[in-house]
């Protein structure tokens, strides 16, 4: 078998593998017959207001009681993780090589390897797993190669997560990667015009952590967070936190126990934080947020149509989701885990046909699978057909059309042409496409 022959059958190899752990879990999707449940009775105490940022304390018993979570961000600063690269954007794996239970949470954002990423499930990885897959979202669109001194095959760091409604509904409500990508520069601009400044980085103007990394965002996300972190202290029975934003009840989040919460508090503040900084309207009066108002938000959405997803034997996600709300609780055995309940928003708009499920994508894609052929590449673009057996296929962004056709001539990685040439094609009686598009 010839090198390049290895090569295509590595990548698509790769990519089925990609496929299958997506198609599971979207396949395993299915509304109940269960009634919806009843909103949790959860006590809640506020509000702590600083500018269009109000956060409620929901106070509650551990669902998990007795056990004690490391974070991702935690252990990864230990080393006691490694997050690997897998050269697919839509799949990375995860591998804890401590005793010790690591959580991770969906929205959580990791630095490094090929590109940034974002994780798409809640997870708990147990004590020495090995590799584990892990599915994901790029949050960097427009590197595919190790930034600086950071390591290409590897993430380095989680010290953020992702910031607000729309990215988070885009990766787990949309399930597409080109909302993905357009609700991260839809942020950049938006911050962009509130702090009358670039907020987006030189090292790589479309990664969302290094935004986040911005001084001046920073100084005013400090603001915030300097007047309300000292509202969780000394309450031990805090498990989750409300965020109202301009005067509307925006989203909550609650967890196991009281001290995952608290090691997660920094992190959730600080998104909080940077969404009310996107969303302040300069001069805009609104009335102050009620308690009243979280209890009917958290109730609502328990009215909603329910569906279920079976992450693993003891892990799976309910989905609650009404016209206005969605919730997604993930259950650990029997236990809540974790609860995101967000008030639903307006995705950013993507060219018709590409906004599909990875579950369908992918779908899709193993069934149209063929062997490499030239013709196909040589004015269309990258990955101009979508499918997966044509040169091309097994780059990065290969799991779906949003990441594989995203842009003009680059989707999540390195430029079609240099890609291209690196194809051995003469030694296959081909000719070599130009990789211009029609009119170039």
């Amino acid at each position: 078998m010839s090198r390049f022959a290895r090569s295509r059958l590595g990548a698509v190899l790769g990519l089925a593998v990609t496929a299958g752990l997506v198609l599971a879990l979207a396949a395993s999707a299915a509304p109940t017959d269960k009634p919806a449940e009843a909103a949790p009775a959860y006590k809640v105490s506020g509000p702590f207001t600083h500018e269009n940022l109000t956060i409620f304390l929901l106070h509650g018993p551990d669902a998990v009681k007795g056990k004690k979570f490391l974070t991702l961000e935690t252990a990864l600063k230990a080393k006691k993780v490694i997050v690997h690269e897998t050269k697919t954007v839509n799949q990375l794996s995860i591998e804890n090589v401590s005793d010790e239970e690591v959580f991770v949470q969906a929205g959580d954002i990791v630095k490094g390897g090929q590109q940034d990423r974002t994780i798409g499930i809640d997870l708990v990885v147990p004590p020495k797993s090995g590799k584990i897959p892990l599915p994901a979202f790029c949050v960097e669109s427009g590197r595919w190669s190790a930034r600086g001194k950071e390591a290409a095959g590897a993430f380095g760091s989680s010290t953020a997560n992702l910031t607000g409604n729309r990215q988070k509904q885009a990766a787990r409500l949309g399930k597409s990667q080109g909302q993905v990508w357009r609700s991260v520069a839809q942020s950049q601009m938006q911050l962009a015009k509130r702090l009358k400044t670039d907020v987006r980085s030189k090292a790589s103007a479309s990664s969302l952590q290094l935004t986040l990394e911005n001084k001046k965002l920073n100084a005013a996300v400090d603001a915030y967070v300097k007047k309300l972190e000292k509202s969780l202290d000394r309450q031990t029975d805090v498990i989750g936190y409300a965020v109202a934003i301009n005067g509307k009840v925006n989203n909550a989040d609650v967890y196991a126990n009281a001290d995952l919460f608290r090691q997660l508090w920094p992190k959730l503040l600080r998104a909080s934080a940077v969404e009310a900084v996107e969303e302040k309207k300069d001069g805009a009066k609104f009335d102050p947020v009620k308690a009243e108002a979280v209890q009917a938000f958290l109730t609502e959405v328990t009215k909603g149509k329910q569906t279920e997803k079976k992450i693993r034997e003891d892990l799976k996600e309910i989905q609650q989701e009404t016209a206005t709300s969605v919730l997604f609780e993930t259950r650990l055995k029997k236990a809540v885990l974790r609860q995101s309940y967000m008030r639903k928003v307006a995705l950013p708009p993507v060219e018709k046909g590409r906004q599909q499920q990875l579950g369908n994508r992918n779908r899709s894609q193993q069934q149209n699978r063929r062997p490499a052929t030239a013709g196909r590449t040589s004015s269309r673009g990258a990955g101009a057909s979508g499918r997966t057996g044509e040169i091309g296929a097994g780059r990065p962004g290969s799991s779906g059309r949003d990441a594989s056709r995203h842009g003009s001539t680059t989707w999540c990685g390195p430029p079609f042409r240099e890609r291209l040439a690196k194809l051995p094609l003469g030694r296959l009686g081909i000719e070599r496409p130009t990789g211009k598009r029609n009119g170039e």
